[in-house]
């Protein structure tokens, strides 16, 4: 049985692996359907990522350190999370990396969300899932730093494939309208 789930309090609940679905490029998946999911607001605090109306079963139950609050894990060794990444004390940015936690431990960042004015965000952005489409990073006052632009692109569902460490936005035929791996960061 696959777990995900949230930290800071929130209860780990389970989810069977099937409901995990499996990535049109195959593997251990994270879904999100915009629609029926709505927006979620997923906060970097020193206790670890909240999220606001997170669904039904836990996002992370890998944990995190103080330089890696992750978003969305694994509890499994060598295999991608989504979260926030500390650059130096109160900087972090929002990173793909490698994830070990058996020890806590990150591998080199594959995908870092870059701003026009700025890189890193602090202690108290948000990582925001719209649910018109689009993800936005913003600092804690409320400052937009990275968006994938991608309100207007008709994106119905998010995938974090945490096999091959990419963040994908679907269209509603099943074309993508923007992954990680192709945008280093910008949108």
């Amino acid at each position: 049985m696959a777990r995900f789930g949230c930290v800071a309090g929130v209860a780990v609940l389970m989810l069977a692996a099937t409901a995990l679905g499996v990535s049109a490029q195959g593997g251990n998946v994270f879904e999100w359907d915009f629609a029926a999911r709505g927006d979620a607001v997923c906060t970097n605090l020193a206790t670890g990522v909240t999220i606001d109306n997170h669904p039904p079963y836990a996002m992370n139950t890998a944990g995190f350190s103080d330089s890696h609050r992750n978003i969305i894990s694994y509890d499994t060794d060598d295999i991608y999370a989504l979260g926030f990444e500390q650059y130096s004390p109160g900087e972090f940015y929002l990173s793909i990396y490698k994830w070990f936690p058996s020890n806590s431990s990150a591998g080199p960042s594959v995908f870092q969300a870059k701003g026009l004015n700025t890189n890193t965000v602090d202690e108290g952005a948000t990582f925001t899932i719209l649910s018109n489409g689009s993800l936005d990073l913003r600092s804690s006052d409320g400052t937009l730093v990275w968006t994938t632009g991608t309100e207007f692109a008709g994106a119905v569902s998010m995938e974090f494939n945490m096999d091959e460490g990419n963040l994908i936005l679907y269209h509603s035929t099943g074309a993508i309208v923007w992954q990680s791996i192709d945008n280093n960061g910008s949108p």
